[in-house]
């Protein structure tokens, strides 16, 4: 009986042993891993302007591209591995397809200066959002905030403190420790977007690709389910993690324009 307690006690010093070690590798370099930067992409753009939070120091790298008489008024929110000047045809593509979209750079991406963080990049999408309601007089029910993987770390949490128009996710996870660990093993998880659903109040689309390998079609389904409110998928048999509108097609821009409209 002494030699099982003993073994038991050793086990519980290994696991805590390794429970350390992930809480310290989580706090040293969780971060370089979530915000692989790019070099920039692009010295200027066109329709490429600066808003500024100036309480907090930031100048956020943007652009617009307006639509006439548009459908919807997009803030896209963009991925870890980009930035707005490598989607810059796709967001050609949003406008002729009817859409006003404004897209910026978290700080460390692009041209936005400083150091990409879960807190700046909330604070970089919030200081663009409330410049697009108030550059365009349009009120908050009016903006469809698109968040694609990373992106959607930003865009649950506008959600969770505005009533938007629609939330829409393409690609996006639990959170971004959960796309490692499946489980939450840490309390202080990084883009917990599945402990925000509670606070949402928006419809919501959720968009996965069933062959994405980098997050795990599971989360987009979970984040489908587990919300309460009105909401919409689309499953993409055939897509990954980067190739969703590729794959989509007429299907994916049918979708969108339904889920704005029924709004």
């Amino acid at each position: 009986m002494n030699s099982f307690f003993v073994s038991l006690g050793i086990l519980g010093s290994i696991i805590t042993f390794f429970y350390i070690c992930m809480l310290l590798f989580a706090h040293f370099f969780a971060n370089k891993m979530i915000f692989p930067a790019p070099p920039t992409s692009y010295e200027n753009l066109p329709n490429l302007f600066f808003i500024e939070n100036k309480k907090h120091g930031l100048r956020v790298a943007s652009i617009t591209l307006e639509a006439k008489n548009p459908k919807g008024f997009l803030l896209y929110c963009h991925g870890n591995g980009e930035d707005i000047g490598d989607l810059y045809p796709l967001f050609l593509e949003f406008q002729s397809r009817g859409y006003t979209i404004l897209a910026f750079d978290y700080p460390g991406y692009g041209l936005t200066e400083g150091e990409c963080s879960e807190k700046n990049c909330y604070l970089s999408a919030r200081t663009t959002y409330l410049w697009f309601l108030e550059n365009y007089t349009i009120s908050s029910e009016e903006v469809f905030v698109y968040g694609r993987s990373l992106g959607g770390g930003s865009a649950f949490y506008l959600a969770s403190e505005f009533n938007l128009g629609g939330l829409i996710v393409e690609g996006t996870f639990l959170s971004t420790y959960r796309v490692m660990t499946r489980v939450k093993l840490i309390h202080r998880d990084c883009f917990d977007n599945l402990a925000k659903l509670p606070r949402i109040q928006s419809p919501l689309l959720v968009i996965h690709g069933k062959q994405d390998k980098t997050v795990p079609f599971r989360h987009g389904e979970v984040l489908f389910h587990q919300y309460q409110g009105m909401k919409s998928k689309l499953w993409l048999p055939n897509a990954s993690h980067n190739d969703v509108i590729e794959k989509g097609g007429e299907v994916y821009w049918r979708c969108l324009q339904e889920f704005i409209q029924f709004k």
